[in-house]
């Protein structure tokens, strides 16, 4: 504890073991754990390390909402502080535009995977790259992401358009005298 007036937070399934931390000691913990374990610093960033950034190391369970938003970040934050290739950035915002997906900042999540899929895309191209990093499956991720940002916003268009024409309808029987409801 630093002294700061950082709240505490619960953004997994520990329900029953009343685990809540400060989203900063979490990530602390993320990015120590790693280091502990002895992996080089491919590993805090990529493979099985992944997961303690976005996943909770009590009960097992994925950080949800506003916590997977702010872990997304500070796993970005961390990319960015370390001298890593940039493949691995890309799989941070892939992280982080998924989060933002999940918290409905859906136009920002879609701004956020189409960049890291050009970037993906540029690194596969690239013959010397291509022979370092493996980005078939950040690639996939970042493509089903986009996906689903484009059926979501598919949808909410649809939605609003639904709900104009209702009001035109209402309209229209007000001006006929009749009652909408």
């Amino acid at each position: 504890d630093d002294g700061s007036r950082e709240g505490l937070v619960l953004g997994c399934g520990c329900r029953e073991t009343k685990y809540v931390a400060h989203l900063s000691c979490m990530a602390r913990f993320a990015r120590r754990s790693v280091e502990i374990d002895d992996l080089s610093v491919r590993g805090v960033l990529l493979g099985g390390a992944i997961d303690r950034w976005t996943y909770c190391p009590v009960c097992q369970d994925e950080y949800t909402g506003h916590v997977l938003l702010a872990m997304a970040w500070q796993y970005l934050r961390t990319c960015s502080t370390l001298n890593v290739d940039d493949s691995y950035r890309q799989a941070a915002m892939i992280i982080l535009g998924t989060a933002k997906f999940m918290t409905g900042a859906v136009e920002e999540a879609k701004a956020d995977l189409e960049y890291a899929e050009d970037r993906l895309n540029e690194l596969r191209d690239d013959e010397e790259d291509a022979i370092r990093f493996d980005v078939e499956l950040p690639l996939a991720c970042a493509r089903e992401m986009l996906d689903r940002c484009a059926e979501t916003l598919r949808l909410d268009e649809d939605l609003h358009a639904a709900h104009v024409r209702i009001r035109i309808l209402e309209g229209r029987l007000e001006s006929a005298g009749l009652d909408a409801s």
